[in-house]
């Protein structure tokens, strides 16, 4: 079967043609040919040499900062990765309002490590609580276990960090309840509310970025079918999110409380308000308290993927995830992916879209 070569290139490229035809015909513009020998035939060559000159030395860095950055590797799946459309700016005031004063964010360490990072919304006011994922103090490598040696840090809107204390946690549900102390919020996301959503209603994802605590917002609709994931109350809408924005709230375009968000390559499980009131409303003896010892759930319901460090596919022909940026260095130094060229069985094949990487 005949090969087809290419080589995938990007509007940098485009635009660097252009401009090296476009100051091409400025100069014969201003040269003429006679005998086969080019010779000038105005006074200001020059000046027109020196802004050519110009011209294409910028092209060139242009080009090689376009080629650094195509063929550079970047870290996926990372706690502090901004969603790709971030609509915040365009909420309205009265719920931009509301988000600001109930969203925080939350990690939890392991001594000075951070092990987790999420979301999480104010459900109660006094005491004050917070909604969010208990894959925040899940254990490490044992997902089925809470983690109860980890110490949390809630980020609040004042900027202000303070401790917070894991009171209550539903593996099957992934859901967990975290009490700070010494502080107040006027404001908490009400759960009571019972309207009712219907499939292709507009509804927005909130989630906050820990070490800025920045807000973000992602649009979509509501999906009416289940979840990927084996939890079957899961629910799920197009709002697109990043790991970040786990344990944040799915609202509707007027601030309503819809349900929790999820993260997954394919879609954005969320848990419905429904299943959050139902566990909220457990007695404290129905709750997994912090001290119980006999955790029930499971860690392959509630896939988070790990960070690592990849190359654009097309760099190297496949797929490839390191787990640090010195590993990803020693298996493919610059120099080598720049002469790298992807070979396709078909033409048809050679201009498919790029398809997205596995789970590390």
């Amino acid at each position: 079967m005949q090969k087809t070569k290419r080589k995938r290139r990007s509007k940098g490229i485009t635009c660097w043609n252009e401009k090296k035809i476009a100051s091409k015909k400025a100069f014969t513009q201003h040269i003429t040919f006679e005998d086969g020998f080019g010779k000038s035939c105005q006074s200001s060559s020059s000046v027109l040499t020196k802004q050519i000159v110009s011209e294409v030395s910028e092209s060139v860095v242009s080009l090689a900062s376009f080629i650094d950055d195509v063929f550079q590797m970047h870290v996926k799946y990372s706690f502090e990765e901004e969603f790709e459309d971030n609509i915040w700016s365009t909420l309205s005031e009265d719920v931009a309002s509301t988000m600001f004063e109930c969203v925080v964010s939350l990690a939890s360490f392991d001594g000075d490590a951070r092990c987790f990072a999420c979301t999480g919304v104010f459900v109660g006011c006094n005491p004050m609580r917070i909604l969010t994922s208990a894959s925040l103090v899940r254990t490490s490598g044992d997902g089925n276990k809470i983690d109860r040696n980890l110490r949390i840090q809630v980020y609040l809107n004042n900027k202000r960090h303070v401790i917070g204390t894991l009171k209550h946690y539903d593996l099957h549900y992934n859901v967990a309840v975290v009490e700070i102390m010494g502080s107040c919020s006027s404001r908490a996301m009400e759960l009571e509310k019972h309207i009712p959503f219907i499939p292709n209603s507009e509804v927005v994802a909130v989630g906050c970025l820990f070490e800025h605590r920045k807000l973000m917002a992602s649009r979509g609709v509501l999906i009416n079918r289940k979840s990927q994931l084996s939890c079957e109350e899961l629910r799920i809408s197009t709002c697109e999110i990043t790991k970040a924005g786990i344990g944040g709230p799915l609202i509707d375009t007027c601030g309503n409380f819809i349900g929790m968000n999820f993260f997954h390559e394919e879609e954005t499980p969320y848990l419905p308000r429904e299943i959050i009131q139902e566990v909220l409303g457990y007695s404290d003896d129905e709750w997994h308290n912090a001290t119980d010892t006999n955790d029930e759930g499971c860690s392959d319901s509630w896939p988070v993927p790990k960070q690592c460090w990849v190359y654009p596919p097309f760099c190297v022909g496949r797929d490839l995830r390191f787990e640090t940026e010195e590993e990803a260095n020693a298996a493919f130094p610059p120099q080598f992916l720049v002469d790298q060229q992807v070979y396709f069985g078909t033409e048809e094949e050679a201009y498919r879209p790029i398809t997205s990487m596995e789970w590390c």
